[in-house]
């Protein structure tokens, strides 16, 4: 997960040294892990509380799908402009 303090650093590496953000949120999956949550029903409900933008990885599922299609299709897209105009085409 993301620290949400606004460095968008993992949380576990947030590189301010006063960050309240790091640790209210370590103490929150704490308590999770205590209540006997599952890592993937942790991270949904840390997803659902603060966004998908939290989550390292975002799920694929929903609206979420669109952060893993958009980046792959504009970069297929971009990468066979590139391909038509720039590589050099056979004379038959």
């Amino acid at each position: 997960m993301r620290c949400n303090c606004g460095c968008g650093d993992v949380l576990s590496e947030c590189s301010h040294a006063e960050c309240k953000a790091k640790g209210a949120l370590k103490q929150e999956i704490a308590a999770a892990i205590q209540q006997g949550k599952t890592d993937e029903q942790i991270l949904d409900a840390m997803g659902v509380r603060y966004g998908a933008t939290i989550l390292l990885m975002p799920p694929f599922r929903g609206f979420d799908m669109l952060l893993w299609i958009v980046p792959i299709t504009v970069a297929s897209i971009a990468l066979v402009v590139f391909a038509w105009r720039y590589l050099p085409r056979r004379q038959n």
